[in-house]
């Protein structure tokens, strides 16, 4: 028998684990431990590409001043003369930082940086006391804003206006309109969750769970609920514990764009994820037996993992939404920035403005605690709320509070919203004539002018761009080509929006001015057309139709139960329809909205009889199969044979693999690649 706790546990290990698990290997480990790598903490990617960055311009700031053996040591030792000359030569040569904050931010990462390099984890105070003012002193220097940003809430009556230009505005293009009802739904889920923007775009499947409960309420017997968990949440300081949030449909909803149900069952119809091979019609009539509570409408196993907000992928047969791969949560981000811009919002709408307005609703609901706020928005204690989250545009009614009045809250809250700032004449991007200013600024033409010349060296030194770019021996010299490319692009960025600022600023200054002189020299109040557009400005018929479903306001007090299935039901259509659709157009700066009188749209069956079973000579073959496609794009004749051969490189030829065995669009014979599928063209008198 065994005499030691240790000789027990011995006893049940597999056979040959004896030398690996003895004494001696673990006395070994303990030898050979590195405290610097094995007790250092592993931050999420992006932190850890923010580290990478200062790293490198750390080293590349002793590689400029002549000293790049004593790199490691003044990260060591700190000395402070040499940290803020660092940060000189960062705001001078490599960074355009604009605010106090950043450079702090720069500063902190630079701290860890120095723990993760040398092992030292703390700063003197007295190093801690000179770098605050030599940041102070960097920030006068250099102008930088010492300012905080505001704190922009976004409440339901500021998501309704923003969900609205989501869905009707012509400038908010999509590559597929899948991606215009995932903005919608991301953006619900923002508001309406409080999660954060990577934890919502990391949803799957999985994390919905749809179930038909009963209700408490007899008139409706039987309620449709969705369970939504957030599981990939926020990792500093520990992972944070997913929390579930049951989403009940709203009662005589008046308008069903604000129905988070209506995008999650529609995008899931569109997908095709329920286990069971139903439509939206048979979806609300279902009941509960008389002994249970829950019916759950279980997903496939297959679509359990597959996530909810994908991007959209170019096939040989148009734009279709990819199988597995996520949309960022920066792609989301700046769709919910330009949409506040188009819908003229005169602050920028970001992802946590709709978390701070799921704070501020919980905080000031009665029947939510301070300790359930904390636990829904992943807080350890109240003091992270009332710093990060509070806005210093008080809503309360202090007047009325001092003169003992009853406060007006409907006016306090209008005049606190993001709503009170929409103007829609506000611009929002730039003209041809103001970006050709862009194009002639001093520092843009500096940039190009070297671009160029560096590219007619290569030309006439080494035979062209293509020739370093293939040649390994050639990699630094191309690599020298792709920054002076990204010089000018970032110029180019940089100058745009300083010029749009500039342009903003001037707007908010003077068309107040301009509006109140007009009234007072007596012409009436200008009407601007509303953002939304009649039907016939819409290529699609599809999307006329989710506007019409998702737009139209009832009377919530008349709305019987079986009515309200049936709009739920026609919204829930419209939106699946619509994520299957795509007008095939191309992304453009500025949208040319279609004649009403002179374009005519076919319903899809007219469409579908109407189709010609042989392609025209200067038809896309691609196209005119795409059922996906409004019709007048899918029978579009182009002017000459070579518009239509460069169209099929591009946008059907040029995304499928080489060498892969592809479809013919007319016949469907498997040709073994693009070669072979270009020859036996021929066989229908086309050009494929």
């Amino acid at each position: 028998m065994p005499d030691t706790m240790w000789e027990r546990k011995l006893d049940v290990l597999p056979p040959g684990s004896d030398d690996d698990l003895s004494p001696e290997h673990y006395i070994r480990m303990e030898e050979a431990f590195n405290e610097l790598t094995e007790t250092r903490i592993d931050y999420e990617e992006t932190t850890m590409k923010l580290q990478q960055f200062v790293k490198d311009l750390w080293y590349e700031y002793f590689k400029f001043t002549r000293r790049e053996p004593e790199a490691w040591n003044a990260l060591k030792k700190f000395p402070v003369p040499i940290v803020k000359s660092f940060f000189e030569w960062t705001l001078r040569h490599r960074l355009r930082i604009r605010a106090h904050s950043t450079l702090q931010t720069y500063y902190n990462v630079l701290c860890l940086v120095r723990s993760r390099e040398t092992g030292i984890f703390r700063v003197d105070e007295e190093t801690k006391r000179k770098m605050t003012g030599a940041r102070q002193q960097l920030a006068i220097k250099h102008k930088l804003r010492m300012k905080k940003k505001d704190k922009p809430v976004m409440r339901v009556e500021d998501l309704f206006e923003i969900l609205k230009t989501i869905l009707v505005s012509l400038d908010m293009v999509f590559d597929h309109e899948r991606d215009r009802i995932q903005t919608i739904l991301w953006v619900q889920l923002i508001a309406y969750t409080g999660n954060r923007p990577a934890a919502i775009s990391a949803l799957c499947y999985k994390n919905f769970k749809v179930a038909l409960i009963r209700d408490p309420d007899k008139e409706y017997k039987e309620t449709l609920v969705i369970d939504v968990t957030a599981a990939d949440t926020k990792g500093y300081l520990g992972e944070k514990d997913a929390n579930t949030l049951p989403l009940p449909p709203i009662r005589r909803e008046r308008c069903l764009l604000l129905c988070l149900q209506t995008s999650i069952l529609g995008l899931a119809f569109a997908d095709e994820a329920f286990a069971n091979d139903f439509s939206a019609e048979k979806l609300y009539p279902l009941k509960l037996r008389p002994d249970q509570n829950e019916l759950e409408l279980k997903w496939k196993e297959s679509m359990e993992n597959m996530p909810i907000f994908r991007r959209p992928i170019r096939t040989v047969h148009g734009m279709r939404t990819s199988p597995d791969s996520a949309t960022t949560a920066d792609t989301m981000r700046t769709r919910l920035k330009k949409s506040g811009a188009i819908t003229g919002i005169d602050v920028t709408v970001l992802p946590y403005s709709g978390r701070r307005g799921f704070g501020e609703a919980l905080d000031n609901s009665s029947q939510i605690s301070v300790a359930q706020r904390n636990l829904l928005m992943q807080h350890a204690s109240s003091r992270v709320f009332e710093k990060r989250y509070l806005p210093h545009h008080t809503t309360a009614d202090v007047l009325a509070a001092y003169r003992g009045l009853d406060p007006q809250v409907a006016l306090l809250r209008a005049a606190t919203g993001l709503s009170r700032t929409i103007d829609r004449r506000r611009p929002w991007r730039l003209k041809a004539e103001q970006r050709k200013r862009v194009q002639d600024h001093p520092k843009v033409k500096m940039y190009s002018h070297a671009l160029q010349a560096y590219q007619e060296w290569v030309d006439e030194e080494l035979g062209g761009l293509k020739v370093i770019r293939d040649n390994p021996d050639f990699k630094d010299l191309y690599e020298e080509y792709q920054q002076l490319v990204r010089n000018v692009r970032n110029e180019k960025s940089f100058q745009e929006r300083a010029l749009l600022e500039e342009i903003k600023a001037n707007f908010r200054k003077e068309q107040p001015v301009k509006d109140v002189q007009r009234q007072l020299d007596g012409f009436p109040v200008e009407e601007t057309n509303n953002i939304s557009a009649v039907a016939g400005n819409y290529s699609l018929p599809e999307r006329v139709r989710a506007i019409s479903s998702l737009l139209t306001f009832v009377d919530s007090e008349d709305s019987l139960p079986e009515v309200e299935e049936q709009r739920r039901t026609e919204a829930v259509e419209a939106v699946a329809s619509l994520c299957c659709a795509h007008d095939g157009r191309r992304r453009t700066r500025s949208i040319i909205i279609p004649d009403a009188k002179n374009e005519k749209h076919s319903s899809p069956a007219e469409s579908a009889m109407s189709t010609p079973l042989i392609c025209k000579r200067l038809q896309c073959s691609f196209c005119l199969h795409d059922e996906q496609l409004d019709w007048s794009t899918r029978v579009k004749e182009f002017a000459r044979i070579d518009i239509l051969k460069k169209h099929l490189d591009r946008f059907h030829l040029k995304p499928h693999p080489e060498g892969k065995p592809i479809a013919c669009p007319e016949c469907g014979f498997v040709c073994d690649h693009k070669n072979h599928l270009r020859n036996h063209g021929g066989v229908h008198g086309i050009l494929v």
